[in-house]
């Protein structure tokens, strides 16, 4: 198995990275966050 960072899981299974990103929010794991990613998609959501 392939262990991806998340920003190579946001570019290449986004479901997977909202499921993993959301995982890590839930343990407040905030060393592991892909926080560039994560940013962008709030701002879209606010966009929205």
């Amino acid at each position: 198995m392939i262990n991806l960072n998340g920003s190579e899981l946001y570019e290449q299974d986004y479901y997977l990275w909202l499921q993993e990103t959301y995982q890590k929010l839930v343990k407040k794991d905030i060393d592991e966050l892909d926080w560039e990613h994560l940013g962008e998609e709030i701002l879209t959501l606010g966009n929205e």
